[in-house]
């Protein structure tokens, strides 16, 4: 990419354009000329920053060479109120410096599913940051999804339901069986598993001689604070078992009987979600789905609620970056939607 060597008409340090004819998402910001400095002007530009995520959702900055997980924790923490930790979790992630995380790790031959981070969760990050520090030798790529066209995509009789009746989440922590209680929740003592799933309205059980299930009814539906667009915003195709391949999901169902599946999600009155239901959410995201190759040095800054995203099969060794920011409580849920 050739850069100007003079400023840009202005004093603009950053240029805003398409990425690829066709499509916003993401938003393609470059350097207007060499040297610009982007902890400084995200510092500097807040309001601008802000603005371009409530319209489009998603900016990939490109050419600023966030190519280190310093770099990345350094100008996250410019563009962002506060860093906040990975709660909750779901998947397993490495430490790379300070709030750094990788993201998630998952057979590479698989694709990971469209979500929005830590939507099951009473509280979730508004924004996220994804740093290249080493793009895969092909494939690898992290399609999105704009949660407010996949919300206007589904049925609107299965919006209605789940608007009615919102999204049950449940959980059994099997040995052996995805991430133990000890690593989603950090700690090793049972009253503070305890402690934390009250404050976060979690409900739990100790079943089977010490083996943890948990269960939480949340919301399908939500209101962007600062837009009041509303937004799909859940994970209840993601822990369905209809969303796995089928000789997987059969193989489940062999193994557990329905309270004991290790994952599974409900409608919050506790029946069932039709499989039908879910290949609609599946397919709303998939109508949706914009990709791009990831170059080193690229930093993707995503609006949790207003953009989804997923990850493709890869080749070669891949490096992502991850951090989390601005920690968001709804100020109200009522039934499947939460509302500022």
């Amino acid at each position: 990419m050739l850069l100007r060597t003079r400023r840009a008409v202005g004093g603009e340090s950053v240029t805003f354009g398409l990425l690829q004819d066709g499509h916003d998402l993401p938003r393609l910001a470059v350097p207007s000329f060499a040297g610009v400095d982007l902890a400084a002007w995200a510092s500097a530009n807040s309001a601008r920053l802000s603005h371009e995520l409530d319209v489009f959702g998603a900016i990939l900055f490109r050419g600023f060479e966030v190519n280190t997980p310093e770099r990345l924790q350094e100008i996250s923490e410019r563009m962002c109120g506060s860093l906040c930790a990975y709660a909750e979790r779901r998947s397993p992630r490495t430490v790379l410096a300070g709030d750094v995380l990788t993201s998630t790790h998952f057979p590479a031959d698989q694709s990971i599913l469209f979500h929005n981070e830590m939507s099951f969760a009473r509280e979730w990050p508004m924004r996220l940051f994804f740093g290249c520090l080493r793009p895969a030798d092909e494939g690898g790529w992290t399609p999105l999804a704009d949660s407010r066209r996949v919300f206007a995509r589904i049925p609107a009789a299965t919006r209605a339901a789940f608007l009615e009746r919102g999204v049950r989440y449940v959980r059994n922590y099997h040995r052996g069986v995805g991430l133990s209680w000890r690593e989603t929740y950090q700690t090793e003592d049972v009253a503070e598993v305890e402690a934390i799933c009250q404050r976060s309205v979690v409900g739990y059980a100790w079943v089977d001689g010490g083996r943890l299930r948990t269960w939480q009814d949340r919301h399908a539906i939500a209101a962007h604070p600062r837009t009041g667009e509303t937004v799909w915003f859940n994970q209840a195709h993601f822990f369905h078992l209809r969303s796995l391949p089928d000789d997987t999901a059969a193989a489940i169902r062999r193994n557990y009987p329905e309270e004991d599946l290790p994952q599974q999600t409900y409608f919050a009155d506790g029946s069932a979600i039709a499989d039908a239901s879910i290949d609609e959410i599946n397919a709303a995201y998939a109508a949706e789905a914009v990709g791009f190759a990831w170059e080193r040095g690229d930093l993707l800054v995503l609006d949790n609620m207003l953009v989804a995203h997923a990850r493709t099969p890869y080749r070669g060794p891949r490096l992502i970056a991850v951090t989390l920011g601005d920690l968001y409580s709804p100020g109200r849920v009522e039934n499947g939607r939460a509302d500022p």
